[in-house]
């Protein structure tokens, strides 16, 4: 174990990987602290154990990707071979020959398993070989580490050849220069890797299109090639064997008397920082021939012409596809050549890495209906398809950007296509023949986001499901779990055997257990204390942000402080600050400052309205402004009405006083505001997390309104007016909108959630900050 870790040291992956498990992957003692973690020891008292590689079970029985320490997209498999190493197992099946463990040829990793495979005197074959059961029609991909002995040359294959229908896939090898002569046509791929030391490591992709049962065999070869003759004690070395499905070989995974799959270990592909680890959930890209553009038995060029390119793909090994258009003055795309079968109702979310040539504009098309991509800016435009559930932009590196948009299947069959543009939303155009994008990795599949990337060839491909398993604690007590991820930390309470971690699209970031009866506080204490909330800037006026499934969009002074979201919180922090000065561009000449989100969609009338967040509002100077609002819901006014004051508002003043007000006009078309009625008045510590839950029923006549704070009743109003004469319900607002003043003002807003279904059970248990 010793040898397999420092040979897994000299690669700048694993390196990496264990520089950074003193953060969240090794067993923390209270009485020996990481050093990192040693000033969080009020939070790790009641400690008991974290994830480590030594405490968790892993499986996953296929090919997956990830981003590896160089920002590389690579592959993690499954080895299917036991006794990868162990060549004395009689697993390990020899014929005209023999095998044995050479007491002085270092393997690979450094350690003394090398075997040497030594034909006989008869007049035969001589060879190594394996036999495994394997899923018919799937594609699988063998490698094995060989060094030259006496013997230079071997036959690399498959096994069974009933199993195909051109025969074993296979091809000859020299060991003395790495090349590959002599493929059958039946090869997919087949790779060589210098290992060092006279080490190669050799692959090759088939698939076993006849029967389910395979494996792969190593012929040692004269020098003229012949597999049949008679031997003379010559040898080859061998080690490390492993068989995977998928069509990429991945990392050498070592095996005992089980099959073994690695944890993916997640880099950001940008900074080559250590994100965390991948549990994903089962998933097919239905996309056939995802990085084969330019095949054209699987896709379909309209006005474009696809050319093999000299661009690196996200992989670092794979040379892209550049697809050009045409002169002609149309539509200038690339889709599958069949249209893909869907399931109406069903969400699939469509995605491809694309890299800007002489062309930055994008767009990607689902039956006509488009979503629009600036690969420059990284940025998805304005103009959205309405049908679209989420788009998004990821960038990987290298100029390459993954574009994503997720839609519901409205029809049985759907054209997905990818096409080049000249400028946003500009799919008719004159082309310009030299101009054009490049594009790889094209994925098709169920959900509302891409998930990890799944290469294709001839089929759809299933990325199976990760089971990380957390190991549980040697006692016979239950304990707390605590989970952080990319996106934010979450509990499961009272456990009292190992735990499987749930699957998602973030990253784990780590995971460990607690003493039972952690106290909510404790839960977020311990949750800000290890994994502090990190801020970025939320984006300028205009742009669109969700926070908990209701859409929003900015309105602030667009400066870098005006509006921050937290991206590694569950609850979705979002921080408003406003400086003396600082005006929303449409407020210019008005005595008014703001920063503010705005919901998009409009609430309605005589129907309750369920809202919950928790709120802090910093320490700082007494507020003077004639008003500030921290949160308001506002009227839509009709075309004809002059403009309303909130309906409903909270607002702050001085060092810690607040009200809540609202308002009510009957007047048709409204011309004058009527006053509005403070409803309550009370105070609002600062630096601390207030809870509010709020039910309402909006309108001008016959309104209701229920608030709790931190779990008390403050208001309970009937028979009232909440809301004007309008055609459309209110929206909510919230942030900071105040008259100008010059002292600083920062509020911070967590768990913001808004629904026409119940969120009572928010009075008394409300959600978590973490």
């Amino acid at each position: 174990m010793e040898n397999r870790r420092d040979f897994l040291r000299k690669s700048s992956m694993a390196a990496s990987m264990l520089m950074f498990i003193p953060r969240f992957l090794v067993p923390v003692k209270k009485q020996l602290l990481p050093p990192i973690l040693s000033s969080k020891r009020k939070a790790l008292d009641h400690m008991v154990q974290t994830s480590s590689d030594e405490n968790m079970l892993f499986s996953r029985s296929s090919l997956a990707s990830y981003y590896n320490s160089s920002g590389l997209l690579t592959y993690s498999g499954e080895n299917m071979l036991t006794y990868s190493e162990d060549f004395r197992n009689a697993s390990w099946v020899t014929a005209g020959s023999s095998l044995t463990i050479s007491p002085d040829i270092v393997a690979p990793d450094g350690s003394f398993t090398t075997g040497i495979l030594q034909e006989d005197l008869q007049k035969s074959e001589h060879r190594i070989c394996r036999s495994l059961s394997v899923e018919q029609g799937t594609t699988y991909t063998i490698s094995l580490f060989l060094k030259a002995g006496t013997c230079a040359k071997v036959r690399v294959s498959f096994m069974n050849k009933a199993s195909y229908k051109k025969g074993n896939p296979s091809f000859i090898f020299n060991l003395l220069d790495g090349a590959i002569t002599s493929p059958s046509v039946n090869v997919l791929y087949s790779t060589v890797t210098n290992a060092g030391d006279g080490w190669w490591r050799v692959s090759v992709t088939g698939t076993p299109d006849l029967k389910p049962i395979s494996g792969f065999q190593i012929f040692m070869m004269t020098d003229k090639g012949t597999i049949n003759y008679r031997g003379n004690n010559r040898n080859i070395y061998v080690w490390g064997g492993q068989f995977e499905s998928g069509l990429k070989v991945t990392s050498y995974n070592s095996t005992s008397d089980q099959p073994g799959s690695v944890i993916r270990y997640n880099y950001n592909p940008e900074s080559t920082a250590l994100i965390g680890f991948l549990v994903e959930p089962k998933a097919t890209n239905l996309l056939v021939y995802s990085e084969n553009l330019d095949n054209p038995e699987a896709w379909l060029l309209v006005n474009t012409v696809a050319i093999k390119s000299e661009v690196f793909a996200p992989d670092g090994v794979s040379k892209s596809i550049k697809l050009l258009e045409d002169a002609s003055f149309n539509l200038h795309y690339i889709r599958p050549l069949t249209l893909q079968q869907t399931t109406i109702g069903q969400i699939y979310n469509f995605s491809v890495f694309i890299r800007p040539g002489e062309r930055k504009w994008v767009y990607l098309s689902i039956n006509d209906s488009s979503v629009h991509f600036d690969l420059n800016e990284r940025s998805v435009s304005r103009s959205v398809n309405p049908l679209f559930l989420n788009t998004d932009t990821e960038f990987v590196g290298n100029g390459w950007v993954r574009c994503s948009a997720s839609i519901i299947a409205s029809a049985s069959e759907m054209e997905f296509a990818i096409g080049v543009e000249p400028d946003d939303n500009d799919r008719n155009y004159a082309g310009n023949e030299s101009f054009g994008i490049y594009v790889w990795g094209a994925q098709l599949e169920t959900g509302l986001y891409a998930s990890s990337y799944i290469p294709t060839l001839s089929k759809a491909y299933v990325r199976r499901d990760e089971i990380c398993t957390l190991l549980a604690p040697e006692t016979a007590q239950p304990y707390d779990i605590f989970i952080q991820r990319r996106n934010g930390g979450s509990w499961a309470d009272d456990i009292s055997d190992s735990y499987q971690i749930p699957f998602s699209r973030y990253e784990v970031e780590g995971a460990g257990f607690w003493d039972p009866g952690t106290t909510d506080e404790g839960k977020e204490q311990i949750a800000e204390e290890l994994y502090p909330t990190e801020f970025i800037n939320a984006g300028l006026t205009k742009d669109k942000v969700t926070v908990f499934a209701n859409d929003y969009r900015i309105q602030s002074a667009d400066q870098l402080w005006s509006i921050n979201m937290a991206m590694n919180k569950s609850c979705q922090p979002h921080r408003f600050e406003i400086r003396s000065g600082d005006q929303w561009a449409s407020d210019a000449g008005k005595d008014k400052e703001r920063s503010e989100l705005y919901m998009l969609n409009e609430l309605p009338f005589d129907q309750d309205v369920w809202l919950s967040y928790a709120v802090k509002v910093y320490p700082g100077d007494p507020v003077t402004s004639q008003f500030c609002h921290i949160g308001q819901f506002h009227a839509t006014e009709d075309s004809h009405d002059a403009a309303s004051v909130p309906i409903l508002t909270f607002r702050f003043n001085g060092e810690d006083d607040l009200s809540v007000t609202t308002c009510a006009n009957v007047e048709d078309p409204l011309v004058v505001n009527a006053t509005g009625e403070v409803r309550y008045v009370g105070k609002l510590t600062r630096g601390v997390w207030v809870r509010n839950v709020l039910r309402v029923r909006f309108s001008p006549t016959n309104a209701q309104l229920q608030w709790w704070e931190n779990g008390q009743e403050k208001l309970n109003l009937a028979n009232t007016g909440i809301g004007n004469t309008d055609e459309v319900g209110p929206y909510w607002k919230f942030g900071i909108y105040r008259t100008q003043s010059v002292e600083t003002l920062t509020v911070e807003y967590a768990n913001m959630e808004l629904s026409l279904e119940s969120l009572q059970s928010r009075i008394y248990n409300p959600l978590l900050i973490i």
